[in-house]
């Protein structure tokens, strides 16, 4: 194979997709319990957003960034409005990394020789500056200061507290000897870092920080923005503000459309000397795109299917947990979820029998969780039949 080797490649060759489901070059059926690269809430191919980019593309595709159109305009009003009012700027990019490092230069506009807050476990997208802050990265923010704050998990307490008599004195101890800070960089649930999801009232604590430092609030949203916990936007648990939003994966349903929303203030805040181009920053195409991922969700009423879907998949999770002792725990929020091993060997082994199962999940060493983003519009009965699988899979490898 002349691809680059830039991560590991489980030797299928998928051909094609409708809904739910992959089929390989053998036309053998998969289960996608990871909606593409957690993108997909739709599903594969699905007609209306096939039949809306058809048009888009006899259409208009591009544009020189200088130019408005009508689909942008469209998209716009369509996300704008699932938004507090102050959340009133919007820019179209093509992926989250992008979006993440435009909001952090927002960011470094307001406050260019303070740091920013990340926090371990974290991640924040594959571009230099965004690589360097997730969890692992290079301590490098263009040499200003990183702060790192130990991830919120309680039931792996960094601090050997106990919630909520802790009063989150694993955040405030890390805030503590911070008086200045350009940014929070904050993921309303850590995705990467294991669904790993912060207790009531973090992210206000966090946000009540923010606003007495006045550093910029980036909540990146990415994953979990556009339905993923069960509500639109994962902030709105906690009905936080932030002063940056940044979203992707789903906004495109598997094809690259990303966005940095922000408020007039910020804008005001960075006194005209805001600059950012890109070849494929406000096409057309993406707006048709995202504009019609909207339209679905609402009229389908995905967002509630998530919630109560999930919802009934964690406490499903959590009771095979209580059965096999090699499980640790069940995590979640909405349709993503993880379930931690205690032995990463058969937590790798169990992905493999999924996959030879039809059933595609994933699985990280570093974690040692199986994680599941399955689409908005999986049905029951086959979630049912990937907890059947499982159990069996446990049973072989006992």
């Amino acid at each position: 194979m002349a691809l680059l080797n830039t991560f590991q490649l489980p030797g299928l060759t998928v051909v094609r997709g409708s809904g739910c489901y992959l089929y390989d070059d053998h036309d053998r059926e998969y289960l996608d319990l990871l909606s593409g690269t957690w993108c997909c809430a739709l599903g594969h191919s699905h007609p209306r957003l096939i039949s809306a980019l058809q048009q888009q593309m006899d259409r208009l595709v591009h544009l020189n960034a200088s130019f408005a159109s009508p689909e942008i305009e469209r998209a716009s009003e369509r996300l704008l409005r699932l938004l507090p009012p102050r959340l009133n700027r919007v820019v179209w990019l093509n992926t989250g990394s992008e979006a993440v490092e435009l909001a952090l230069k927002i960011a470094r506009l307001i406050s260019p020789d303070e740091g920013v807050v990340v926090w371990e476990k974290g991640y924040y997208g594959a571009t230099n500056l965004a690589s360097a802050l997730s969890h692992g990265g290079a301590n490098g923010w263009c040499q200003a200061k990183v702060w790192r704050a130990p991830a919120p998990h309680c039931s792996r307490c960094p601090v050997d507290s106990f919630y909520p008599e802790c009063d989150f004195v694993c955040l405030d101890g890390a805030l503590a000897s911070m008086k200045q800070a350009a940014a929070a960089l904050y993921e309303p649930v850590m995705a990467v870092g294991g669904v790993i999801v912060p207790p009531s009232g973090y992210g206000r604590r966090l946000q009540d920080w923010a606003r007495r430092l006045g550093a910029v609030l980036i909540l990146e949203e990415v994953t979990t923005g556009m339905g993923r916990t069960g509500q639109w936007f994962g902030f709105q648990h906690e009905e936080l503000e932030p002063d940056v939003l940044v979203l992707g994966k789903v906004l495109g349903n598997g094809l690259p459309v990303a966005a940095v929303v922000t408020t007039a203030e910020v804008e005001e805040r960075c006194a005209g000397r805001l600059r950012h181009v890109q070849s494929h920053q406000n096409d057309p195409w993406s707006g048709a795109i995202a504009a019609t991922v909207i339209d679905i969700l609402e009229e389908e009423d995905l967002i509630q299917r998530c919630a109560t879907l999930g919802a009934w998949f964690l406490d499903k999770l959590a009771d095979l947990v209580a059965r096999w002792p090699v499980l640790v725990e069940a995590r979640g929020l909405g349709l993503m979820a993880a379930l931690e091993f205690h032995d990463s060997i058969i937590g790798a082994a169990l992905q493999a029998y999924l996959l030879r199962e039809g059933v595609i999940v994933d699985y990280r060493e570093a974690t040692k969780c199986l994680r599941f983003f399955p689409p908005y519009i999986v049905p029951e009965q086959e979630l049912n039949r990937t907890l059947e699988t499982i159990e069996r899979g446990l049973r072989s490898l006992a």
